[in-house]
């Protein structure tokens, strides 16, 4: 399956475009449901690539983080084709603080949150 626009857009880094794709008035969520579930060619969610590319915390960035956690609570334990979580990604490309944390949680954990306490927190459990 090809990978969604936002697989294109997490990869460039381009933290504002996704964060106003993902809070557009008209956005249907169903969509984006779907769209935060497929892989690209390297079994790669979003939630991977955002991983992959969060070395330096923003705002946006942020907010990126848990918009997409809440539109896939499951990828924070999927393994793209190369066994690792976006975690693991994390870890190994010195992502930030925030998004290590925010990484961390389970998917129970994070769907025991809100969105402001997650924003806030992240992994702090």
């Amino acid at each position: 399956m090809p990978p969604c626009e936002h697989h294109e857009l997490l990869k460039k880094r381009d933290w504002p475009a996704v964060d106003k794709a993902l809070l557009r008035a008209d956005r249907d969520l169903d969509l984006l449901g779907r769209k935060y579930k497929e892989r690209d060619e390297h079994g790669r969610l979003p939630l991977h690539w955002l991983a992959a590319k969060a070395q330096t915390h923003t705002h946006n960035l942020a907010k990126v983080g848990v918009l997409s956690i809440e539109l896939n609570f499951e990828a924070l334990t999927t393994r793209d084709n190369e066994g690792e979580t976006p975690l693991d990604i994390a870890l190994r490309s010195g992502a930030c603080a925030e998004i290590i944390g925010l990484l961390s949680l389970t998917p129970e954990e994070a769907r025991s949150l809100d969105e402001e306490e997650m924003f806030r927190g992240g992994g702090e459990h």
